[in-house]
């Protein structure tokens, strides 16, 4: 009898005493829940984090394109006087005229002496002014590798765009060759 009362004692104070296991089954209910919504949403969520990566990527090459397009090369420019010459003019003419306003940043080609840099960008600027007096547009200096033609290509477009009849930008039709006239120099 004693050994069954000390067994009974000791019962009582290891349940007593022993922690109670915590089963909080509202707790695992909603955790439950809310994985599986988590699981039957999936992608969604994520869907417009990943479109929005995908167009950053597209929306800095656009950038970096009309950059190209709008930037002023060496040979925009007099070599001694760092005025636009008949090239530079036609292309500001197009930019202010053609360019989209979301786009109304002009670019100089970065050269190593800064005050050449700034005598252009101050041409283009005045020049800016004097042709639409309300141009608005920023100019900044770029570091931009522009595409270049080489060699006879690049001779023919240079030769249409400065004629009369081609602007800038336009391509000339027809099978001739783009500067309107060839020659067989053999």
């Amino acid at each position: 009898m004693k050994r069954l009362l000390v067994t009974g004692l000791i019962a009582c104070t290891s349940l007593l005493g022993a922690p109670r296991a915590n089963a909080d089954w509202n707790e695992f209910w909603a955790q439950f829940e809310r994985d599986r919504s988590r699981n039957e949403a999936w992608p969604h969520p994520f869907l417009r984090a990943d479109q929005q990566a995908v167009r950053q990527t597209f929306r800095v090459m656009v950038d970096r394109g009309w950059e190209q397009q709008l930037v002023f090369q060496h040979f925009h420019f007099d070599t001694q006087s760092n005025e636009l010459n008949e090239l530079g003019e036609k292309k500001l003419r197009w930019i202010l005229s053609q360019a989209p306003s979301e786009r109304s940043q002009i670019f100089v080609q970065q050269t190593l002496d800064e005050d050449i840099n700034s005598a252009r960008m101050l041409a283009i600027q005045t020049r800016a002014t004097e042709i639409a007096a309300n141009s608005g547009r920023d100019i900044s200096p770029s570091n931009a590798s522009p595409y270049h033609l080489r060699g006879v290509a690049a001779d023919q477009m240079t030769g249409s765009v400065l004629s009369a009849s081609t602007g800038v930008g336009q391509v000339q039709g027809g099978g001739g060759s783009p500067g309107g006239s060839s020659s067989s120099g053999n």
